[in-house]
């Protein structure tokens, strides 16, 4: 009797040490994904890291979502917002709440290793189920911790919502099914792109009851079909009545159903070609192929030829179908998404949720014999092989896949250090059928050395992934912002009104760096038209000739300070600039009035070919130009002037001399004086490093002198 309560009482206590094994890789994982994350000083993918920050900023401050001031979501999902909010509550200063959201992150995501574990253990062994989570929070994507984006959140809440599809297929409960409807939810408030999951929800429910119904012999098949159906009527009557009503809303108001797709509507409205899909859809196959070690790809596909036998064991049917829907659903749409003028790339970021459905599969492959026969395994291996075959890799190893597809970048950083262009497709395709011939050599008793591959794997891949983002992400901070970050609120303070003003410049992020950490920066204003996605932030407004500007209902615009990139000058107080130089603040406080503009040089004042100056409310006077000679010319040019737009001088420069000084006489015409070069360029190899650019000259000053 004793003997048998110490046993139930161990048995109750098995449980135990799991959790805590769980609970360590998610310890372990938010570390890891914190420290790396606080490497990065600033937000580098933009413009999607500003507007989810500006709308947690509106909510923490004001209750309400806004962005830029002006009130909406601007169709972008609301739910990531309102989990980094919080960060803005506690942390007056910006900066330290953009650490605070980062915090968030990484709980976030690691906390994607639970659902992960629940759903392997259900096919597999402890060990290689705990392995199942700690690969799902390994993988390179997980990059984005250090980021603004809705990927947090949508990954763990996407492996959440397979756990609760599982859970509803085993026992088809009403709570079980309501449970799985109120994710969709939190995921389509997460990021649009959730609608998908009502596609694979009907997709897989139909290829669950068509492999249950075959092997009973009860009945006939189709009513053997419809009385599995009909235990799943919640799941039929929600669909049915979110799709009249979703119907209804659009018809009253007289808008298209695509527009319930928010920002990612657009992919609706474009014609597609057959083969470009294939082709698209085969490069990202391949890449996640890459990404995930090429192993539990090949699993996953021996999981799903096992799985859809009728006689197999429930658990893998269900573990089959709705691996097979999912990944067929999402490769859809980022196949859509990729083949569209907006897209033309992998995108590796509106894939990778799928991920845990290829670690669960590996799982299963080492715990169970049966998903190991020959005839799964053999063309799971040949698929998994070959697919980076089809994948030409230069195209793809280049700065868009530093944001869009974080699994290239070791091979990247692999191809530039060690092997070459010519070469590097050939290594990784060697690779990838020495891990195939692997996957079906290995004796089942030495299956475990699998993970220690893929850990090896992904302890590589990790350290080229954290440089290519720290890069993207000091290179930013240094190019635009510098320290300290929230030089705004320093010296007006955190509630001064503070309204940026676009008058043209070479580049936005200047703007927005300074936008996502000054909590004072609101309203955007732009003479030059919209300079970034969120147009419906921007308001226009126009400039007179005496430098006034208007707004659309004819009112001058007023403003206690203006933000502008400092090549722009307003009538008011000048409060200095950001330590990178990009950035000019002003007190204005009464009518905005902009005295001079120019444009047409680089962040290190380097000139291309063209450079304009525009004075406002123009006397007579003269432009003052100071310029710096490096070894780019490498004999005497002209530089032509033209003032109105015509030519009117020739400014000539000896290459030899060091300093040169130029000054143009300025004649306004409607108050107004214009002013263009047009200069001659060379390499900017005679720079040295690896400066590709087309340079003319390097400005020092640039100055109006009034005639006395």
């Amino acid at each position: 009797m004793v003997t048998a309560q110490r046993g139930e009482a161990r048995s109750r206590s098995l449980p135990v040490p799991t959790w805590m094994l769980v609970g360590c890789v998610f310890a372990l994982s938010f570390v890891f994904r914190f420290v790396n994350a606080l490497k990065d000083p600033a937000p580098w993918i933009f413009n999607d890291e500003l507007q989810y920050s500006e709308l947690a900023k509106s909510l923490a401050y004001t209750g309400e979502f806004a962005i830029r001031e002006v009130p909406g979501t601007g169709g972008f999902g609301t739910l990531y917002s309102a989990l980094i909010a919080p960060a803005f509550v506690l942390f007056e200063s910006v900066p330290d709440a953009y650490d605070g959201a980062r915090a968030i992150n990484c709980l976030l995501m690691s906390a994607t290793v639970v659902p992960t574990y629940l759903i392997a253990r259900r096919v597999a062994g402890r060990g290689w189920s705990l392995a199942a989570g700690a690969f799902s929070v390994a993988i390179p994507a997980l990059m984005l911790t250090g980021s603004m984006m809705t990927e947090n959140a949508f990954y763990p809440l996407v492996a959440l919502w397979l756990l609760l599809v599982v859970r509803a297929l085993e026992r088809p409960t009403i709570v079980a099914q309501l449970a799985v409807f109120a994710v969709i939810g939190l995921a389509f408030l997460t990021r649009p792109q959730a609608v998908v999951l009502v596609t694979v929800l009907v997709a897989t429910i139909s290829l669950v009851l068509l492999l249950d119904a075959w092997p009973l012999r009860d009945r006939g098949y189709f009513t053997r079909l419809l009385r599995g159906a009909r235990e799943y009527w919640p799941t039929w009557t929600i669909i049915g009545l979110a799709a009249i009503a979703a119907l209804a809303r659009q018809a009253m108001r007289d808008r298209p159903l695509n527009e319930l797709l928010g920002s990612y509507g657009g992919v609706t409205k474009i014609g597609y070609e057959r083969d470009e899909l294939g082709m698209w859809a085969l490069y990202h196959l391949a890449e996640a192929d890459i990404f995930l070690g090429v192993l539990p790809v090949a699993a996953f596909i021996a999981v799903v030829i096992a799985g859809l036998r009728p006689a197999e064991d429930r658990s893998i049917r269900i573990l089959a179908a709705l691996g097979l829907t999912t990944v067929g659903a999402f490769l859809a749409v980022v196949t859509a998404y990729a083949s569209s003028p907006v897209g033309d790339r992998i995108l590796e970021r509106n894939f990778f949720h799928v991920t845990p459905l290829f670690f669960i599969a590996l799982a299963a492959w080492g715990s169970r014999t049966n998903v190991r026969s020959w005839w799964a395994v053999a063309p799971a291996a040949l698929l998994a092989g070959g697919l980076t075959l089809a994948l030409p890799l230069n195209n793809f190893l280049n700065a868009t896949s530093v944001h869009s597809t974080p699994g290239l970048l070791p091979i990247w950083r692999w191809r530039d250090r060690a092997f070459s262009p010519e070469s590097i497709d050939e290594w990784v395709a060697g690779t990838a059928i020495v891990a195939a011939l692997l996957f079906v050599l290995l004796p089942r008793r030495f299956a475990p050395a699998v993970v220690v591959l893929l850990v090896l794997y992904f302890a590589a891949a990790s350290r080229p992934v954290e440089a290519f983002t720290n890069k993207a992400s000091s290179e930013a901070f240094a190019s635009a912002l510098g320290s300290p970050r929230d030089w705004i609120d320093r010296r007006v303070g955190p509630e001064a009104a503070v309204s940026s003003i676009w008058t043209g410049a070479p580049e936005g992020l200047p703007f927005w760096e300074s936008e996502f950490f000054n909590r004072s920066v609101g309203r955007a204003y732009t003479t030059q038209g919209a300079w970034d996605g969120l147009v419906d932030t921007i308001t226009p407004v126009s400039v007179r000739s005496d430098g006034r500007l208007i707004q659309l209902s004819g009112e001058p615009l007023r403003l206690d300070y203006a933000m502008t990139y400092s090549g722009t000058t307003f009538r008011g107080r000048s409060l200095g600039s950001n330590q990178a130089g990009r950035m000019s603040l002003v007190e204005i406080d009464g009518p905005v009035v902009m005295e001079e503009r120019y444009e047409g040089l680089f962040p290190d004042r380097w000139s291309g070919s063209n450079f304009t100056y525009t004075r406002y409310d123009c006397r007579r006077g003269r432009l003052v130009l100071s310029f710096e000679n490096t070894p780019v010319h490498r004999r005497r040019f002209t530089v032509q002037v033209y003032e109105h737009g015509a030519l009117v001088s020739k400014l000539r420069f000896n290459s030899r001399r060091q300093y040169s000084k130029a000054t143009i006489p300025l004649r306004p015409r409607a108050r107004r004086c214009d002013i263009a070069l047009q200069i001659p360029v060379a390499s900017a190899a005679g720079l040295g490093g690896d400066d590709l650019r087309e340079l003319g000259l390097r400005f020092l000053r640039v100055r109006y002198e009034p005639v006395r």
